[in-house]
């Protein structure tokens, strides 16, 4: 598209992507609206064979149900054969641009496109048609069709191609136009269902997926490919013709070692079939900002933590466990500018649940709160922008903690929770805490003195005016001074009891006198006693003596 043809867009009215009219336009010239989506180029790498490059295309079979024509708007089976002419003349111009190997087309009216598709192709292309509203186009200078067959449950039409460069290289491709589900599950079942049941060497699905699909990266960007149609907007609750953005075109592939990955893809404009990047900054645009859940099938999603140190699956299973419901969902989601969130999807039975982890973050700056339909079955769904998901992490926990330990929740919930009650509270504990701490002292001491519990009284009497008063920092300070006051006076009183006993103990034991030391005996000395002048004859006379008062006395004998 031409830089001048971009400026023009560029001045006009407010669009959702550059390359789509407003209802209003499109009443005035029916010529601007082509479909309400866009189209979609990826390029599929093939080992060591270069790409399978497709073109996806949702052509819009009634304007009836557009996103782009005004409310009320009707079409003929001639107009929508002139505008049907239109798309396959810019579709031609990018099949010859990138050189395309596979045309993918999705609400197709199939009397009325297979006429021009096949005098616009030729021989060289092999269409396959769906009564159900799907048209695949097969290249076959390079591919050859080996066997195909039509899911219409899940409206998939499936082909098995085998490169005739390379022959031992099959791939299966899927068309799809999906049901629409708010919640991507469904869609995602369906899709991994088509890659894994192949048996050959790589397999791509690709079309109106009817889910929502955004790149992995977090750049923000336009990430718009189509027009949610604007009769629906009553029942979404849309402001009546405003035209809303939607992202449901893309795909994935299993590449030959079985890993699923996300298809890139590029938008092609109406014009000259060129990929065209809206260039308008998030300003400019003024996006939707509603979050909506988008498809997880990429091997990204299953290895990458985005909920703290966990994946979205791995946090899903916690999250069953706790509460035990296997139908809580847990996905990434994406606003149309490529803004992240984490959405966490509550099934009805868990309302109450849902609700008060609502309350608690319902006036967070960023978070929405929406009740989702998926095939009848309601959800409450919690969208936590990536920035604040540990804040919603911390909140569910918080919850789950409360639900499992009901009393300690509580508990823990008021001394974390500031407020006069709890600080004055913990004011009146330090006190009683000092007074039990202080009178245990001076009992086991023997010794009480009135200055500490007058002190300790004061502080009491402080703290309870503070818990009725909530005169919070009065009762934390006055606990905390009499405490060290009261410490302090014992520590005193201590000293004083101490050296009291210590007097009292000298008065009940006399002072012991002085110990005399013995001195140590020369030799001379030693042997003094034996030099001593001692009468031989005393001696003796006082052994006989000794020895006479030992005899034993003996009884006089008489004849």
């Amino acid at each position: 598209m031409s830089y001048k043809k971009i400026e023009e867009l560029t001045q006009g009215p407010n669009r959702i992507h550059l390359l789509f009219p407003t209802p209003e336009e499109s009443q005035k010239n029916p010529d601007l609206a082509y479909s309400d989506h866009l189209p979609i180029l990826s390029k599929v790498p093939l080992l060591n064979h270069g790409h399978l490059n497709i073109i996806s295309l949702n052509i819009l079979g009634n304007v009836v149900w557009s996103g782009v024509h005004a409310p009320g708007a009707e079409e003929t089976d001639e107009q929508t054969e002139e505008r049907y002419q239109r798309i396959v003349q810019v579709l031609i111009k990018s099949i010859a641009l990138h050189q395309v190997d596979v045309l993918a087309l999705q609400e197709a009216t199939s009397g009325l496109i297979i006429p021009i598709l096949d005098e616009s192709l030729g021989a060289s292309w092999e269409i396959i048609t769906d009564e159900f509203g799907i048209v695949t186009c097969i290249n076959n200078n390079n591919w050859t069709v080996e066997k195909t067959s039509a899911n219409h449950r899940d409206r998939i039409r499936s082909l098995t191609l085998k490169n005739k460069n390379a022959p031992e290289l099959t791939i299966d491709f899927h068309n799809i136009w999906g049901a629409f589900d708010q919640l991507p599950k469904k869609l995602e079942d369906q899709c991994k269902n088509a890659l894994t049941e192949s048996h050959s060497t790589m397999a791509v699905i690709m079309g109106d997926t009817n889910s929502r699909l955004a790149p992995l990266d977090n750049t923000p960007r336009n990430i718009v490919t189509g027009a949610i149609p604007l009769a629906f907007n009553q029942a979404n609750g849309f402001p009546q013709g405003q035209q809303i953005p939607d992202y449901p075109d893309g795909g994935f592939y299993k590449d030959e070692l079985g890993i699923i990955h996300q298809l890139e893809t590029h938008i092609l404009d109406f014009e000259h079939g060129e990929i065209f990047l809206d260039p308008r900054q998030e300003s400019a645009v003024n996006p939707w900002p509603e979050y909506r859940m988008v498809m997880c099938l990429d091997d990204h999603y299953e290895v990458n933590p985005i909920v703290g140190e966990s994946t979205i699956f791995e946090y899903e299973k916690s999250l069953q466990e706790e509460f035990n419901n296997e139908k809580i969902l847990v996905r990434v989601a994406a606003n149309c500018f490529n803004h992240k969130a984490v959405a966490v999807a509550f099934p009805r039975v868990l309302t109450d649940h849902y609700s008060a982890i609502h309350e608690r973050l319902g006036s967070e700056p960023g978070f929405q709160f929406k009740a989702l339909d998926s095939d009848s079955k309601f959800f409450n769904c919690i969208f936590a922008p990536i920035d604040k998901v540990s804040l919603l992490q911390q909140t569910i926990s918080d919850h789950i903690y409360q639900k499992n330990h009901p009393v300690a929740a509580k508990i823990k919930t008021f001394f974390a929770t500031p407020s006069a009650t709890r600080d004055a509270v913990i004011g009146f504990a330090i006190t009683i805490a000092a007074l039990a701490v202080t009178l245990g002292i001076l009992i086991a001491t023997m010794g009480i003195g009135a200055i500490p519990v007058l002190v300790l009284g004061s502080s009491l009497v402080a703290s309870l005016g503070t818990l009725f008063t909530g005169l919070t920092l009065a009762g934390i300070a006055t606990g905390i001074v009499g405490f060290f006051t009261g410490a302090a006076v014992v520590v005193g009183l201590m000293k004083r009891n101490l050296e009291a006993t210590v007097d009292e103990a000298h008065t009940i034991i006399p002072k012991a006198e002085p110990i005399e030391t013995v001195k140590e005996k020369t030799p001379e000395e030693e042997n003094r006693h034996f030099s001593s002048p001692i009468s031989v004859k005393a001696v003796a006379q006082d052994v006989a003596a000794e020895d006479e008062a030992l005899k034993p006395s003996s009884p006089s004998l008489t004849k």
